[in-house]
This record gives structure tokens, sequence and C-alpha cells, in this order.
């Protein structure tokens, strides 16, 4: 158990710590790997506090270094980066390359469209209109792009990493209990 505490306690960590240097460091937008870290915990994680509070503190602490914007498109954008935790009993049930895949391009347009209406609603850049709503989601395809492309890479990376680490421990792993047992 103290084994798994501190796997668990070095992941959260690590990924906290990756997802705040990317967003602070980044120089594509929406290119950061905080939906993929969500996800990732969803599985990964024992407990499920933990996976809702890793996108959240790399949100936190990141953007005490990027500076605010609107409140309510924060709330929608912090929202929609704890939804990849929703994906957690289907990824936990049986892990593979495609739910992966389906869970990543499902958040990733789930982020686009919340965090889209939201900047819409509680903003003054586009007119509070159905036309506005639609000149705000088609100036936002670029970023859906990012996060894309974002989300697939980071995806790829924490969850490649996890199955290579997993196969070559003794037994296979699927969960941080399992690969504490594996590996120690």
């Amino acid at each position: 158990m103290k084994r798994q505490i501190a796997i668990e306690g070095t992941v959260f960590a690590a990924l906290v710590g990756l997802c705040v240097a990317v967003r602070t460091t980044e120089s594509v937008a929406n290119f950061a790997p905080v939906a993929a870290a969500a996800l990732f915990g969803g599985f990964f994680f024992t407990r499920r506090w933990l996976a809702l509070a890793l996108p959240l503190a790399a949100m936190l602490i990141s953007d005490f270094f990027i500076g605010a914007y609107s409140p309510g498109v924060m709330i929608c954008v912090y929202a929609a980066l704890i939804l990849p935790v929703a994906c957690r009993p289907w990824l936990k049930s049986s892990l593979s390359a495609g739910r992966v895949a389906t869970c990543t391009v499902g958040c990733s347009i789930a982020f686009f469209l919340l965090t889209n209406a939201g900047h819409w609603f509680f903003t003054t850049m586009y007119p509070k209109s159905m036309g506005g709503l639609i000149e705000c989601y088609g100036m936002a395809i670029p970023f859906l792009r990012n996060t894309l492309v974002g989300n697939v890479f980071w995806s790829a990376m924490l969850f490649g990493g996890y199955v290579l680490i997993a196969r070559n421990s003794t037994q296979p792993a699927r969960t941080s209990r399992e690969l504490a047992a594996a590996v120690g």
C-alpha cells in the first residue's frame, strides 16, 4: 500500500509538473497535456479524487504564472478539463488504443464546444446571437486542430509510456496498484 501511494504521488507530481511546464512555455496554443493527463489520471489513479485534482492543480498553478482570464471562461475551461476523468470506467474495464483514441477525440471535441460556448457567453467579443455563436466556433477551429493534435500526442505519450513500463515488468499491470505490485 505504501508503495502504491508513493507511485501515485510521484506520478501525480510528475504529471502536474509536465502540464505546468508545457502550459507556461508552449508556443502552440492548446497543445498542452492537461486533458491527456486527466484522461490518464482517470485510468491510472485508484482514487477518483486524485484524478480530478490533477487537471485542477495543473491549471491553477500554471494560471498563476500565465495570468487569469474571464472567470466564466475559466470555469468552462476547468470543467472541460475534468471531463476526461469520466472516461475512467470505460478505460479501466479494458484498456486499448481504440478506447484511448475515442476518449481523446471525444474529450477534445467536448472541450472545444464547452470552452467556446463559454467564451461566447462570458465575453463581449461576439454578439449574443446564433450568428455570434457560429462566428465564435468558426474562429476557434484552428484551436480545435491544435487541441486534437496535442491531446492525441500527449495521450499517446502517456498511455504508450505506461504500456511500455507495464509490459517490461514481470507481470502485466492495469492500475497503479497493479503497477506497484509488478515493479516491486
